[in-house]
Order: C-alpha cells, then sequence, then structure tokens
C-alpha cells in the first residue's frame, strides 16, 4: 500500500515538483520505483518502473505522442529513462532479497555460534575461538585464565520445579558470567549445567582467583525465578596458559580436573590446577576406561568373608564382596572403582552381575549337599534407587533357585536419606520377596530411629571404625589406664571385669565403646539383629560378645575367602555338623536304652562282668573346628 500511496502524491503533485525542480522532476519519479521493488520484490519493481515511467509521461505531456516521437538524441534519452526505470525496481528488488537472505543466515549462524538461552557461546564455537586467542597468546606472550564452571544442585532444581525453571535459572546464570568478566573475554556454555570462561591477557592466580570468587559469591546467592528464590551453586576448576597446558585441549583437561577437585572437596568453591590434580584425573579417567573393559573381559571377581555366630564361633553367612583384578592396574580396590562406577553409569550392570553371581554360587553350594548358608551382598546407592532393582534381585533369585530368607540386601544409611519414599517402597518390596535387609556401617551416616522402627531392616552393621576403637587399656606402673598418643576415658561394659577404653586417633572413634553398647541395646530393644565388623582381636571378640552382639566378621575370624577356599569351609563345617548330629543321635539312643549287665557263670564265679560301653564323646569346646584350622588368623 505504501508504494501506491508515494506513487499517487508524486504523480497529483507533478506540476508543483516540476516548479520546484524544473526538469529533475522525473529523476524522483525513481523513488516509488525503488519503494515498489523494496516491498514487493524485483519482477514487480521492474513491472513497476515500466508503468511508472509511462505514467510519468503521461502525467507530463497527455495524451499528446509528440514526446514520444523524437528521434536521435530524444530516442535514446527515453530509452535511457525506460531502463532507469525498470533497472531500479529490478535492482532495489534484488538487493532487499539478498539483504533479507544475509539476515537469516546470519541469524542461523547466531543460533549456531551463540546459545539463545544464556547467551553464551555454542561449545564448538568457543573451543574454534579459545584455540585462535591461544594462537595469538603464543605470538604475543601474553596469558589466558580458563574457568570451568559446574553448577552445583542444578539437577535437582530441574527435577523438582520441572524444566522451565530450570531454563529460566540458566538464563540467570549466563547473564551472572556475562556480567563478570570483561567484553572481550570468551564465555560458553558447554554441558547443560557446565560453562567456560576465558580470561584473556591474564597470567597469575591472583586475577583469575579473583574473578572465581566473585562467581562463587553471586552463584551461591538465592537467585529470583518467577516469585522463587533458587539456591544453587557453583564448582570452579583453573587453569592458565601455559603453565597448566600448551593448547585447548590440556587447558580444558586442567581445567576440569581442577573442578573434579572441587566437587570431591564439598562444592562451592575454586580450585586452581596442579600435577596432582591432573594426575588423580588422569588415574580416573584410566580407571573408567579399564573398567568398562573389565566388563567385558571377566576381570571382577567375587571372594566371600565368613560370618560367624559370637555365642558358639557357628559358620552362620558369608558376605560377597565385589574385587577386579586388572592385569595392568593388579588389585583395585573397591573403594577406588566403585566411585567411578557411579559416575561412569556402570553401577548398573555391576552391581547385576554381581547379585546374580552370588545366588549362582549360593546354588552350587547348596546342590553339592552342602549346609545352606546365608548370602550378604552390599548394594549401592545408586543401584538400589534404580526402577529395576527389586525386578533385578527377584530375577537373580529365580534363576539360582535358592531361598529367600538365605539372601541378604546390604545398603548404607544414605539409601534412606536420598529419596526416603522410593527408600521405603523399595524396602517393603523386599520384604514381599522374603529378603532381608542390613544397614551397613550403622552409626556413620545419618541415623534416624524413626527408620529403624517404621522400616523393615532386619539386622544393623556395626561400622568397623567403631570396632577398631575398642581396645584393651594399657596399665602403666601407676595402676592407671594410659593409651599412647591419645586421651583415653575407661568405660565399664556391662557384665564386663575390665574396663574398656575409647580411643582416637588410628586406635578409632572418640567414644566407640558407649557407642557400640548403645547400638547394641537400642537394636535388641528393636528386634534387630547386630552385626560387627572389622574385628581383628580376641578383647573386640570378646567385648562384643558380652554385649550380646549376634553375629560377627573379621581378619580376627577369616580373610576374604575366594570361592574355592569358601566351599572347602563350608564342606569341612558341613562334614564337623554331620559328624556331630550323629553323636547327639547316638547319645540320646543309649540314655533312651536300659544298661543290661551281662550275667556271670557259675563255671568261672571269679570272671568280672563286662564294663559298660560308654556312649561317644561329645566334641568339646575347646577341640578345633573346621573355621579354626582353614581361616586365616590374625594373631
Amino acid at each position: 500500500m505504501a508504494p501506491l500511496l508515494l506513487w499517487f502524491g508524486y504523480l497529483s503533485g507533478y506540476p508543483l515538483l516540476f516548479e520546484l525542480v524544473g526538469a529533475f522532476v522525473p529523476l524522483l519519479g525513481l523513488l516509488p520505483v525503488a519503494l515498489v521493488g523494496w516491498t514487493w520484490g524485483a519482477w514487480t519493481g521492474l513491472v513497476g518502473g515500466l508503468v511508472g515511467y509511462v505514467l510519468m509521461q503521461l502525467r507530463a505531456y497527455g495524451l499528446d505522442l509528440a514526446p514520444w516521437s523524437n528521434e536521435g538524441y530524444g530516442a535514446i534519452s527515453h530509452s535511457f529513462a525506460v531502463l532507469a526505470y525498470a533497472g531500479t525496481g529490478s535492482v532495489v528488488g534484488w538487493l532487499h532479497h539478498l539483504s533479507r537472505d544475509l539476515r537469516r543466515e546470519r541469524a542461523v549462524s547466531q543460533r549456531a555460534q551463540v546459545d539463545p538461552l544464556t547467551g553464551a557461546l555454542m561449545r564448538a564455537t568457543f573451543e574454534e575461538r579459545l584455540r585462535e586467542e591461544l594462537d595469538l597468546a603464543a605470538e604475543t606472550g601474553q596469558g589466558l585464565a580458563l574457568l570451568f564452571v559446574d553448577l552445583d544442585r542444578f539437577k535437582f532444581v530441574n527435577d523438582t520445579f520441572g524444566h522451565d525453571v530450570g531454563d529460566k535459572l540458566l538464563r540467570e546464570v549466563g547473564r551472572v558470567l556475562r556480567g563478570n568478566v570483561r567484553a572481550n573475554d570468551l564465555v560458553g556454555r558447554v554441558g547443560g549445567d557446565e560453562f567456560m570462561v576465558a580470561l584473556l591477557g591474564v597470567t597469575d592466580d591472583e586475577a583469575a582467583g579473583q574473578v572465581a570468587r566473585s562467581l562463587v559469591r553471586e552463584l551461591s546467592a538465592p537467585i529470583a525465578v518467577e516469585e522463587r528464590e533458587l539456591q544453587v551453586s557453583a564448582s570452579i576448576g583453573i587453569s592458565l596458559y601455559p603453565r597448566d597446558g600448551a593448547n585447548a585441549e590440556e587447558l580444558l583437561h586442567s581445567a576440569d580436573a581442577a573442578m573434579y577437585q572441587v566437587k570431591q572437596g564439598g562444592k562451592n568453591a575454586y580450585h586452581f590446577s596442579t600435577l596432582e590434580v591432573r594426575t588423580r584425573l588422569s588415574r580416573r579417567l584410566e580407571l573408567e576406561r579399564k573398567l568398562r573393559r573389565a566388563l567385558v573381559d571377566n576381570q571382577l571377581e567375587i571372594v566371600y568373608q565368613p560370618q560367624v555366630r559370637l555365642d558358639d564361633n557357628a559358620l552362620v553367612g558369608f558376605e560377597a564382596l565385589l574385587r577386579w583384578r586388572s592385569p595392568e592396574l593388579g588389585m583395585v580396590s573397591p573403594a577406588e572403582f566403585i566411585p567411578v562406577a557411579e559416575e561412569a553409569g556402570l553401577i548398573a550392570q555391576i552391581g547385576h552381575w554381581t547379585l546374580r553371581e552370588s545366588a549362582l554360587q549360593q546354588q552350587a553350594w547348596h546342590r553339592q549337599g552342602l549346609l545352606p548358608m546365608r548370602m550378604s551382598v552390599n548394594v549401592s546407592t545408586l543401584q538400589f534407587h534404580q526402577a529395576n532393582f527389586v525386578d533385578t534381585v527377584r530375577g537373580a533369585l529365580n534363576d539360582s533357585g535358592i531361598d529367600p530368607q538365605l539372601f541378604e540386601i546390604e545398603v548404607t544409611e544414605s539409601v534412606l536419606v536420598r529419596d526416603h519414599n522410593l527408600a521405603r517402597r523399595t524396602l517393603f518390596r523386599l520384604e514381599h520377596l522374603g529378603v532381608r535387609t542390613a544397614l551397613d556401617d550403622f552409626g556413620t551416616g545419618y541415623s534416624s530411629l524413626a527408620y529403624l522402627q517404621r522400616l523393615p531392616i532386619s539386622s544393623l552393621k556395626i561400622d568397623r571404625s567403631f570396632v577398631k576403637g575398642l581396645v584393651p587399656p594399657e596399665v602403666n606402673v601407676t595402676g592407671t589406664s594410659s593409651v599412647r598418643g591419645s586421651q583415653v576415658r575407661p568405660v565399664r561394659a556391662p557384665h564386663a571385669a575390665e574396663p574398656v577404653v575409647s580411643t582416637v586417633g588410628e586406635r578409632g572413634v572418640v567414644g566407640a565403646a558407649p557407642i557400640v553398647e548403645a547400638i547394641c541395646a537400642m537394636a535388641h530393644k528393636l528386634g534387630k539383629e547386630v552385626i560387627a565388623e572389622g574385628i581383628e582381636t580376641a578383647y573386640q571378640r570378646d567385648y562384643l560378645r558380652r554385649l550380646g552382639v549376634d553375629l560377627a566378621q573379621g581378619y580376627f575370624f577369616a580373610r576374604p575367602l575366594s570361592p574355592l577356599q569358601a566351599e572347602e569351609l563350608l564342606r569341612r563345617v558341613t562334614q564337623e555338623s554331620l559328624a556331630e548330629e550323629r553323636r547327639r543321635r547316638a547319645a540320646a539312643s543309649w540314655t533312651a536304652a536300659p544298661h543290661l549287665a551281662p550275667t556271670p557263670r557259675p563255671a568261672a564265679p571269679r570272671a568280672s562282668a563286662p564294663p559298660p560301653v560308654a556312649p561317644p564323646p561329645a566334641r568339646r569346646d575347646s577341640e578345633p573346628t573346621a573355621l579354626d584350622e582353614l581361616l586365616l588368623w590374625e594373631r
């Protein structure tokens, strides 16, 4: 509509324009022609230019044909005028189309380079720009600091309030990051809640630390989103060029390692990259890579630590312990590779294998006619909270055909704290299957009497740190109790003749004895079985026995055994049990039958009657058992 109105105004005011500019009036006609091409495109601009020239001539000369019949210079002038009008409309239309395409491509490129949510550079663009800045820094001798920023608790916010709130929170985080750096610095989003900040020209720790402190402070403050105050924090790892890396990949690796160190240390802080930090991350990455291979190559194995009933030292079960024997790394501790498996998403596969392998081993022993023993299997928090965990346990029981009452799942208190409702449903489903549940490392986490009272937990395991604190007093010449290198307080145990000393340092937890006593008393009042782990001395065994602890395990009784060693132990225990049963039956039958003494013959009056046959002797407690002979005692 605007081009038509402009044409109408031009044609209507032609006489007035002629008085003002004279012969230059046809040049003013190019303006509406250009507007036609700009608005409606090149082809419409071409036609509009031709039509416009004709209208302009009619308005100037009317229906007089004299101007159209000019020859020579006049004809050339008309030809140029027609080309000018038609060309202006088409060229302007084409230029407008080209500029529109360029803007569209620029917008697409902008969206590909810049995250529309946070305003930070996309990962590929950030890394490309980082390489360019590193090349420039190498030429000019300048430095560069790289900050790896990872949001803490963002997943919790996203899962609790929804993705819309999470997106708005990320938008605010992007604003904070861009607001705390200079205009020439680089800010990139490299993951869902991970960001990178490149501080150009920074060469010292102080300048990089100042920016990191500012980011930690602002990101830990409450952030208002939709009338809510959301609380998150940031873990920041810092690497410097060229100290911590000569290229972008090395700097990213160093900053990631430093950030991981912050995560391990409690989050909401920053840490500079060091050789130790980088070595630790390299070790973790190597463990993850080799652990994936270990699952395929069957490098994982299970050892079995006996559990003994303290009343009579009888073997009642085993705890299945996972081990990794790597051809390159040797024996890797579960404390080292289990966290790696959880972070790498391998814990479900490993946990499923452990449950099934333990159940099948129990089935193999049962098929050989060995005594049925209880099998306890440790389960990580992540595995326990998986939706199909109970189905995994049910599958292991169905595949092995073992009695569910002989299968026990051990979990830590963190299982109950992380998601109480889910843990409660899972525990009751396990109880419905007939599977027992033990609370491992009791007393070291977030203990709650409500959990013990309401949840179907069968056993409590006293953590080894408390058991380690049970040591006999060292009596000096003055007759007072003392322990070298620590302050001690004698605590008289119930039914005990000697005091039990609570110690600190390497000897165990401060106040261990009262804690152990309280755990035992509380558990027995609630009808829970008490298991002590980590027993290494006879003193600890005797003390726990006096407290009424039901079961025990530790190096004092036996180290973890290979499947063949555990089978041999179980076979000898089975033989002892059968022999003891035969002795009891023989003794019972001898007691029930009257003793008939033989009648003396008259021909031999001096011959005495044969002595009565004594019943088979029962095994005395002092005689060695299979457990005493086979297991590795720590004397």
